[in-house]
């Protein structure tokens, strides 16, 4: 059965990224133009924001695998959330990761997409530069899926770099 859920899944979510590919190159039958510009490229050379817990981050500063681990419920099998690093919305950023007992790691897409992994936008209306890494299985289909999806937070966490916002003016 869990294999029939994780074979759906994946069909699904192939499906899904055919769509969104044909929409960002603007050949979607409605010719969408907002839709086009929303979901705009996201370069290598581009950052992304993942917030954590400060108890995440070793006291050197190296962030810990849990910040990229997706969570045992379930709920990151879209992807991990993260936040594409744009000076327009660096006080938005802040509000949202700057919080007590929390920290901020951040990492280039193109050290993402190196593990095989990829950065898609999922722009929300609290956050336009929301987007997801994607590529991450999920960890509650089975323990193969578990240690995959372990060893890809370890790689992420050893590439990441624990974020400070610069100071408000």
């Amino acid at each position: 059965m869990r294999q029939l859920i994780s074979t759906i899944r994946k069909a699904i979510s192939s499906a899904f990224k055919k769509i969104s590919l044909r929409t960002r190159s603007g050949d979607d039958s409605t010719g969408s133009a907002a839709l086009v510009k929303a979901k705009s490229e996201i370069l290598a050379e581009d950052a992304v924001l993942r917030g954590m817990r400060e108890k995440d981050v070793y006291s050197d500063g190296r962030v810990k695998k849990t910040a990229f681990l997706p969570r045992a419920k379930g709920q990151d099998r879209d992807g991990l959330s993260v936040s594409v690093l744009d000076s327009r919305y660096v006080g938005l950023h802040r509000s949202k990761y700057k919080r007590p007992d929390r920290a901020t790691a951040s990492i280039t897409v193109n050290a993402v997409r190196e593990l095989g992994l990829d950065v898609v936008p999922a722009p929300n209306p609290d956050d336009p530069s929301h987007a997801l890494i994607t590529g991450i299985p999920d960890r509650t289909i089975g323990d193969q899926e578990s240690l995959q999806a372990d060893r890809f937070a370890e790689q992420l966490a050893k590439r990441a770099v624990r974020y400070s916002f610069p100071s408000e003016t």
